[in-house]
């Protein structure tokens, strides 16, 4: 399946090559936009704010 998917990857960036087609920065449907907005906001990584983290012996305390 990852081949599959490479070889049409690369297919559709040689025919984008010979055809001059660039990305327009920045163009994203309604759909898109919000889907990106979305991902946006629910990214879940560090750092943790100062004050909101959880402590180790909380975490402890939910394995015991």
């Amino acid at each position: 399946m990852v081949a599959t998917l490479q070889h049409i990857e690369q297919r559709v960036a040689r025919f984008a090559e010979v055809m001059k087609a660039t990305d327009l920065d920045g163009f994203l449907n309604e759909n898109e936009r919000a889907r990106e907005e979305r991902n946006k906001k629910n990214l879940l990584n560090g750092p943790q704010l100062a004050g909101a983290g959880v402590d180790q012996s909380d975490v402890d305390k939910m394995f015991a």
